[in-house]
């Protein structure tokens, strides 16, 4: 069950930087749309290696 949940908060936060671009601004977006702080993204950024 939490493969399935990292594999979707994976794809989940790669559709969102896409969308919102990876510039600092957009990584600011994609972690409020999120509901989680820039620091948790770049956290998850770095264990999955998005």
């Amino acid at each position: 069950m939490a493969q399935r949940t990292r594999a979707f908060e994976k794809q989940e936060i790669s559709r969102l930087l896409e969308q919102n671009g990876s510039s600092l601004e957009g990584k600011k977006k994609t972690a409020a749309q999120l509901g989680i702080s820039l620091a948790s993204l770049y956290n998850k950024l770095k264990a999955s290696e998005i």
